[in-house]
């Protein structure tokens, strides 16, 4: 036997088979040089969300300011004052309670609503840093008293107001409802939690009102709360205007 045609002979079918691919094969080279050549995905940056995007479900609801000013018939009802406060409420910013000194006080004159008669009444704030460790689950480490002046200042917490809100924010420290503001000693502290709108909301005893907080300016403070009575009329409560006295 000729040995030499046989081995030329397999040696052409061999590279006949490597010349040949098949179909799959083919098309998983073509898949493969796809890929590699496939530029890579943009980097899209994580859209930035609003601030109350981020406060969780489980905060309070906030003041329902349409519900109140309803209430109040604003603004052709007979409470103005607290009108003209619900007004200011609903554009102010969420308060932070930041102060250089962890401590400050503020003076403000409330407009109370009861049995749909306004009142004026002069009250003080005072709003004090807390450790954290010592407040609860979502609240502010924040710690809100608030207290009334005696009958025998009221007529210098009257002049105290015009001066605070003529900007003199130390106004005039011999003036006896100043004194008595820089001497109060707060107690019966409220907490503070932010509420899924732009207020903070006071916490307190079961039964208490609830107090909301903004703040339009700087050294200025907008308190509004509903009266949780029993025998209050819709729209009764507190709506105080404060500025800040000591920082």
């Amino acid at each position: 036997m000729n040995v030499r045609p046989f081995i030329l002979g397999l040696f052409s079918l061999v590279a006949a088979c490597q010349n040949q691919a098949s179909p799959a094969s083919a098309s998983a080279s073509a898949s493969a040089s796809a890929s590699v050549a496939r530029p890579a995905a943009p980097n899209v940056q994580a859209m930035v969300l609003p601030d109350n995007s981020n406060i969780p479900k489980s905060y309070p609801n906030d003041l329902n300011l349409g519900e109140v000013k309803k209430k109040l018939d604003c603004p052709k009802g007979t409470a103005k004052n607290a009108c003209s406060v619900l007004k200011e409420f609903e554009s102010a910013e969420r308060f932070k309670g930041v102060t250089p000194s962890g401590e400050s006080r503020w003076f403000g004159r409330a407009y109370i609503v009861e049995k749909g008669t306004e009142r004026i009444e002069y009250l003080l704030l005072v709003s004090r840093g807390v450790p954290t460790a010592k407040v609860g689950p979502n609240s502010l480490p924040l710690g809100i008293s608030m207290g009334s002046f005696p009958l025998e200042v009221q007529v210098e917490a009257a002049a105290l107001w015009r001066k605070l809100g003529q900007g003199r924010h130390r106004a005039n420290q011999r003036n006896l409802a100043f004194k008595h503001l820089e001497a109060f000693v707060p107690k019966d502290e409220h907490g503070a939690i932010n509420t899924t709108g732009s207020s903070v909301q006071l916490t307190g005893k079961i039964g208490d009102d609830i107090g909301y907080l903004r703040q339009p300016e700087l050294k200025r403070l907008l308190l509004v709360r509903p009266s949780l009575a029993n025998n209050a009329n819709p729209g009764d409560g507190t709506y105080a205007d404060l500025w800040q006295a000591t920082w």
